[in-house]
């Protein structure tokens, strides 16, 4: 069931940044809040260490990689995200690979939209980098 579910997000997702024209585009896009990570560069985050997270908060941003903690600014203008002086902590975990596709995806973030209670980042070239599911 879990496969099945990230099969149809990874297609929504392709969907979402190939086609940055959509609704969330004309309307105010608003991301603030507690968001699941559910997927990070192509990869499921369903078997990290810890649940991976983000909270967006004014212009301030919190979360978790999987193993390490992580913090930040973002800024919203339309659907362009940039995040910003993002910080993590140095721990080391026994399975890394989630935590550095959550970190390498947050560096790569240039966009956002929204479907519902789903937000997909992008990078430069709409390239869907990470899918949120809000909490």
């Amino acid at each position: 069931m879990k496969k099945l579910f990230f099969l149809a997000a990874a297609a929504m997702a392709f969907a979402a940044c190939s086609n940055n024209q959509n609704a969330s585009t004309t309307a105010a896009i608003d991301i603030n809040g507690h968001w699941s990570i559910v997927e990070a560069m192509g990869q499921a985050t369903d078997s990290a260490e810890n649940p991976t997270f983000v909270v967006f908060a004014g212009d301030s941003l919190y979360g978790n990689a999987s193993v390490n903690s992580f913090m930040g600014r973002y800024s919203l203008e339309g659907d362009q995200l940039s995040l910003s002086k993002i910080a993590v902590t140095a721990m080391m975990g026994a399975d890394m690979a989630i935590e550095d596709a959550v970190v390498a995806a947050l560096n790569s973030v240039a966009s956002v939209s929204m479907d519902g209670n789903n937000a997909y980042l992008c990078n430069a070239d709409h390239d869907t980098v990470m899918v949120l599911v809000k909490d």
